[in-house]
C-alpha cells in the first residue's frame, strides 16, 4: 500500500471510532439538567397537579352487569360540586375496576374528596356513601367500596328538617350564613336549599327544606349537606352527606359540621376583588320583610359538570326593595382568563321560590364587567 492509501485507511478508522463514541454517549432529554446542574428553561413549566388513582370494589355477593356506566367524581366538599369527572363502562372482567383522575384546577383551600356511582339501566344502583378525602397537589391511591342503592328512595313527605351542630364551642358571629342543601346524589347538584343569616343564634341551628314534588323522583338518590359561611368563607362544612333513605325519619335529623378553617387558604385582603351590582325584576311587586335573596358567583366553564361556586351572598330583606345591591368577593389568583364566570340570583319568600335568573350574566373575564352588574330576575308562577 502506498503512502496515500495508508492515510486514507487511518482517516476511515478515526471516523468509525468517533461514530462509536457518539453512539455510546447519553442523550439529554429536553428540559433536563445540563452538566452544570442547572435545569433547562425551555418547554412548559410544571403545574401543581392533583392525581388520584385506585380501584372500585363491588359489594360482596353482588354481580354488577357488563355495560353499566361507572362515574367517578373529584368533589369540592365545601359545596359538594364535581371539579373533575371520569366515566367508564364495565366489561365482562367486572370488578375491582381501576380508575385515574387528574386535575390542575384545584385551589389550595379544599377540602376535596372522591366518590363513585354505578348507573344500571339509567338508575344509580351502586354508590360510594362516604367520599374519600384527597390532598391538594398530592398523588393519592384509594380503594372505593360500593354499596347497593336498591332500597334508597326519595323522601315520602314534603319536608326534611332537623338541626346543625358542631364539635367546638366557639361562638358564631352575627350574620353567619347557614346553607343546607338537599342534593341529587346522582349529579351532586342541589334540588332544594334552606338558607338564612343568624342574628345571634348558636348551634344547634334549625333547618327545614321543602321538597319540590317536581324536583324529586322515586327512583332517585338524595342526601343532605350543609355549610356555615362566615365573611363569605365556608368555615364549617359537613364532611359526609347524610342520605335520605326510604323508611328513615325526615324530622329531627342532626347534621354534624366540621371546622374547615385549617383547610382554607390564608386570607389576603389586599389582593381581594369583588363583583358588585344589583338584583332587580320588572314586576311592580313589593318585597315583604324577610325575603331571602341569594346571589352566587360561579365558574361555568365546564359544560359536562356542575358549576363551581366561588362566592355567595345571602341577603335577608328588612323593608328594602329592588334593585337590591350585592357584593361578591373573590381572589383574583383563582381566576383563569380562559374560563367563563357568571353571577345568578334567586328570591325566596316564606321558603318558596318567587323570582330567579334564567339567563347567564357573564362577569370578570373576556371583557365582562365586575361592577354595576345587573341581574334581571323572572317571576316564578
Amino acid at each position: 500500500m502506498n503512502l496515500k492509501g495508508r492515510w486514507i485507511a487511518v482517516a476511515l478508522m478515526l471516523a468509525v471510532g468517533i461514530m462509536a463514541l457518539s453512539a455510546c454517549a447519553p442523550v439529554q432529554p429536553e428540559g433536563a439538567a445540563d452538566d452544570t446542574g442547572a435545569a433547562a428553561t425551555d418547554g412548559p413549566q410544571a403545574e401543581s397537579v392533583t392525581e388520584v388513582t385506585g380501584t372500585i370494589t363491588a359489594p360482596e355477593g353482588e354481580a354488577i352487569p357488563a355495560d353499566a356506566r361507572v362515574v367517578v367524581d373529584l368533589l369540592d366538599l365545601t359545596a359538594w360540586t364535581p371539579v373533575a369527572t371520569v366515566t367508564y363502562t364495565t366489561t365482562a372482567d367486572g370488578f375491582p375496576l381501576s380508575f385515574a383522575l387528574t386535575s390542575s384546577d384545584l385551589a389550595e383551600s379544599g377540602p376535596y374528596g372522591v366518590s363513585a356511582r354505578v348507573i344500571v339501566e339509567g338508575r344509580p344502583r351502586y354508590l360510594v356513601m362516604e367520599p374519600a378525602t384527597v390532598q391538594f397537589g398530592a398523588s393519592t391511591q384509594l380503594e372505593l367500596a360500593l354499596v347497593s342503592n336498591a332500597e334508597m328512595l326519595a323522601p315520602e313527605v314534603g319536608a326534611v328538617s332537623g338541626t346543625l351542630n358542631k364539635m367546638d364551642r366557639s361562638a358564631l358571629p352575627n350574620g353567619t350564613v347557614v346553607v343546607v342543601d338537599l342534593l341529587d346524589l346522582t349529579t351532586w347538584t342541589p334540588v332544594a336549599t334552606d338558607t338564612y343569616e343568624t342574628t345571634g343564634e348558636q348551634t344547634p341551628l334549625p333547618f327545614a327544606i321543602e321538597t319540590p314534588a317536581d324536583a324529586v323522583s322515586a327512583e332517585g338518590l338524595y342526601g343532605l349537606a350543609a355549610r356555615l359561611l362566615i365573611d363569605g368563607r365556608p368555615m364549617y362544612v359537613t364532611m359526609e352527606v347524610t342520605p335520605i333513605q326510604s323508611g328513615d325519619p325526615t324530622e329531627g335529623i342532626e347534621l354534624m359540621l366540621t371546622d374547615n378553617s385549617e383547610m382554607l387558604a390564608p386570607e389576603e385582603p389586599a389582593a381581594e376583588s369583588a363583583v358588585t351590582g344589583a338584583v332587580t325584576y320588572r314586576q311592580r311587586i313589593a318585597l315583604p320583610e324577610g325575603a331571602v335573596i341569594t346571589v352566587r358567583l360561579q365558574d361555568v366553564s365546564r359544560q359536562d359538570v356542575a358549576a363551581t361556586l366561588i362566592s355567595e351572598q345571602v341577603i335577608t330583606t328588612a323593608g328594602e326593595q329592588v334593585p337590591v345591591s350585592f357584593t361578591l368577593p373573590y381572589d383574583p389568583a383563582q381566576i383563569d382568563d380562559r374560563f367563563t364566570y357568571s353571577v345568578s340570583a334567586r328570591i325566596e319568600i316564606d321558603g318558596k321560590l318567587a323570582w330567579i335568573s334564567d339567563t347567564m350574566t357573564p362577569v370578570i373575564t373576556r371583557g365582562a364587567p365586575t361592577s354595576d352588574v345587573q341581574i334581571m330576575l323572572v317571576q316564578v308562577n
